[in-house]
């Protein structure tokens, strides 16, 4: 069995594969999580990375369905609705931001991939849409397809990812195998001119007294 997370060596960033695979788990895929112990929200926040959006969902679920064919066996993730339940066979949408690892400080990433759908019985389609920490819409994919769909992004300022099923049936999707680059802090930090003015502004402030 795959560790719960693994170091990317090959990289030059610092970068790493979150699989689920070690995490308690439930075993329904419709209504509220048989095992409250699988809800993810702010669990892996030492990793930077959060699940969920305020109002919309409840964060996600860490199931083990095995018609998934989960990419990293035995689980794989899937969404939760405002209310922390998982709609119509896991049909939800997803819905994770990053973070500053070990903090609540937005971070953003500059690489990001993983696994979405499941390996079994329709075609399920997604828009997958990334947002930088203003809320700008910086990159959106349709995946298709009747098995696992690989997505992946490079680009820099990745704060917030959806993954919107847009799929004409209840049968739902999991996500498996997150990998990103991680979190640097996505807040502005004080350019050198704008130090330079506040000191200027000090110091016109401490002669005029």
């Amino acid at each position: 069995m795959k560790t719960f997370l693994i170091p990317l060596l090959a990289t030059l960033a610092s970068a790493a594969t979150i699989n689920f695979d070690s995490l308690p788990s439930s075993t329904n895929v419709s209504g509220i999580p048989n095992n409250a112990a699988s809800v993810l929200t702010n669990q892996l926040n030492p990793e930077g990375i959060l699940f969920g959006l305020e109002g919309i969902s409840a964060g996600v679920a860490v199931v083990s369905i095995t018609t998934f064919n989960e990419i990293s066996a035995p689980n794989v993730i899937v969404g939760l609705d405002a209310a922390g339940e998982i709609e119509s066979f896991a049909s939800s949408n997803v819905y994770f931001q990053f973070v500053l690892p070990n903090t609540s400080i937005p971070g953003q990433t500059d690489f990001l991939s993983f696994y979405a759908g499941d390996d079994c019985c329709d075609e399920d389609t997604f828009e997958i849409r990334a947002y930088s920490f203003t809320g700008a819409l910086l990159n959106t994919q349709t995946l298709q397809g009747n098995s696992w769909q690989f997505y992946s992004l490079a680009l820099p300022g990745i704060h917030r990812i959806e993954v919107d099923n847009l799929s004409p049936h209840n049968a739902g999707f999991g996500i498996d195998d997150i990998s990103f680059n991680t979190p640097v802090s996505a807040v502005p930090e004080p350019t050198a001119i704008t130090m330079a003015l506040i000191g200027l502004s000090w110091t016109w402030w401490i002669r005029k007294r």
